[in-house]
């Protein structure tokens, strides 16, 4: 909720100029960030998914390997971005998120730089 109550007017222009939908106070399925949004983003837990965690050689990227999301509407010509107010996802995942056609992060901090 920290990117709606930080950015009210990016906010406002997502939702009523875009049509953009934000997803406000889903539910948690386990334990940190990553247990959080790998069902929103993959439809299953992190348990059923291949390796991705940074600290295993065998692991790969989590955006080459999991079915996220946004795969499904950038195959259908939709054009998608992955958007988090902080950039702490990454911090056991090994991702590169080169399958998101933007990302928000860069944006962010042109802005508050």
């Amino acid at each position: 909720m920290s990117f709606r109550r930080k950015l009210p007017q990016t906010v406002k222009f997502l939702e009523q100029t875009l049509g953009a939908t934000v997803l406000n106070g889903y539910n948690i399925v386990g334990d940190g960030t990553p247990q959080a949004l790998i069902p929103i983003l993959t439809a299953q837990t992190e348990i059923v998914l291949p390796l991705a965690r940074r600290r295993f050689a065998e692991a790969e990227y989590l955006d080459e390997i999991y079915p996220m999301i946004w795969n499904n509407f950038s195959d259908s010509g939709y054009v998608t971005m992955f958007g988090e107010d902080m950039s702490l996802y990454g911090y056991r995942i090994s991702s590169n998120l080169s399958a998101c056609a933007s990302i928000f992060q860069p944006l962010l901090q042109l802005c508050f730089n």
